[in-house]
Parts: C-alpha cells; sequence; structure tokens
C-alpha cells in the first residue's frame, strides 16, 4: 500500500474488495500547534512536554475533521479521568498516533456502539522480549513462522490490533483489557484479523473482526462493536 499523508486513504482503500468501515476517518503526518485545538481543550495540556503537546493536537485536529464529516463544528473533545477522548452526544470514536502520523475515526452511536483505532510505526523491530506479556501462544507462533522478513510486520499487526480491540471494549462497555486477554486471528494479505477474548467471554462476539492497512512505514487497525439485536 502507498503511503498517502494528510489523508484517509489509509482507513478508506485497500487493494482487496472488504466492505467499507462504518465510520469516518481521518489521518495527519505531522505535529499540529496549539492552534488546532478548541479553547475548551487547552488545559488538558497544561505542563506536557513539546512532543506530546505536538501529538496530542495533531491528534485533536483530526478529531475535528472527521467530526466536521459528521455535522460537529468547532466542538471540543475532552478526555475523562482515565485519559481517553470525550465525544459529543451521539457519536463514538477514537484517537491514536505513533510517531509522526496521528489517526482518528467517529460514527454515530446509533450506527455503532463502539469504535477503537491505533496506529504504529514499525521501521524497526519488534521488541521480542515484550512477547511473553503481549501475545498468547497461537499468535507467537504465527509470528515465528511467518515468511522471512515478515515477523516484525505480523507482531506489530497483532500488537495494533489488540490495542484498537482494547480501546473498543473500554469504550462500549469501560472495561480495561488486558493484551493476553484477547486472542487475534490476523490475515494481513486480505487486510482484516479476527478477534475473540478467550478469558473475557462476557465480551466475546460472535464473528468479531477488525480491518488492518499497512505500507512501508505505519501499520493501523480498526474495529467496531455494533448494537446487539
Amino acid at each position: 500500500m502507498t503511503y498517502r499523508p494528510n489523508s484517509i486513504y489509509m482507513l478508506n482503500h485497500s487493494q482487496y474488495l472488504l466492505p467499507s468501515p462504518p465510520f469516518y476517518g481521518v489521518s495527519h503526518n505531522k505535529p499540529c500547534t496549539l492552534q488546532a485545538l478548541h479553547p475548551e481543550e487547552l488545559p488538558l495540556i497544561n505542563g506536557a512536554s513539546v512532543k506530546r503537546i505536538g501529538e496530542f493536537c495533531a491528534g485533536r485536529y483530526c478529531a475535528h475533521q472527521v467530526l466536521e464529516q459528521l455535522g460537529f463544528s468547532h466542538v471540543p473533545v475532552l478526555k475523562n479521568e482515565h485519559g481517553a477522548p470525550v465525544w459529543p452526544k451521539g457519536i463514538v470514536g477514537s484517537i491514536s498516533h505513533s510517531s509522526e502520523m496521528s489517526i482518528a475515526v467517529a460514527a454515530r452511536s446509533e450506527d455503532i456502539q463502539a469504535l477503537g483505532v491505533d496506529i504504529q510505526y514499525y521501521d524497526r523491530p519488534f521488541p521480542d522480549q515484550t512477547f511473553a506479556t503481549l501475545f498468547r501462544h497461537q499468535e507467537i507462533r504465527s509470528i515465528l513462522s511467518a515468511q522471512r522478513g515478515l515477523a516484525d510486520r505480523f507482531a506489530y499487526s497483532i500488537f495494533a490490533s489488540k490495542e484498537s480491540v482494547i480501546k473498543c471494549i473500554y469504550n462500549a462497555f469501560g472495561y480495561w483489557l488486558d493484551f493476553t486477554d484477547i486472542l487475534i486471528e490476523i490475515d494481513l494479505t486480505r487486510g482484516w484479523f479476527l478477534i475473540s477474548i478467550p478469558k473475557k467471554r462476557a465480551f466475546n462476539r460472535p464473528g468479531w473482526f477488525g480491518r488492518v492497512y499497512f505500507d512501508t512505514a505505519y501499520i493501523s487497525t480498526a474495529t467496531w462493536l455494533t448494537h446487539s439485536k
């Protein structure tokens, strides 16, 4: 996949025919200044480092852009006691950033129960000393058995998939899963991953899947929960 900055290319296009994701997405490939923030968001970065301010502003810039697509202009995206974004009433969404790329997705809550998105810069070896704390045995086997040169991409993709699931479950239920609670079966060729939560069966959804996108530097993942019928 070709990397196209300042676009929603990574979230809305794939070389394979997959269902269109049921949300809006915006990405941005550089830090932003305080001018990107709503006045009510400024106190959220009091005392933050220059790096953190740039990342936060870029994430909120993406959030504002995606909210405009949903008909919300000049609306702040605050945060709760856990640091998670607080979206306007009637909206669900998620924000992520890594290196110089930030991304936000959002949808109407009448259409989607919850969303989770993650992006990872992966132009470096994945720290294999963290495998036991992040991955289940099946996932480690799939990483180690990947074709030569693809193990890091598999590892980062599974990690990013879990991050998006953790955010989605928190946004839906207010519960933080551990990485090893989640089992990811990933197909990078087709651009999707299947999700199961063996240790917390109350959160399992039959056929729950997400989308994975990658280029030469970044991997992004997104998943969502629809309303139970």
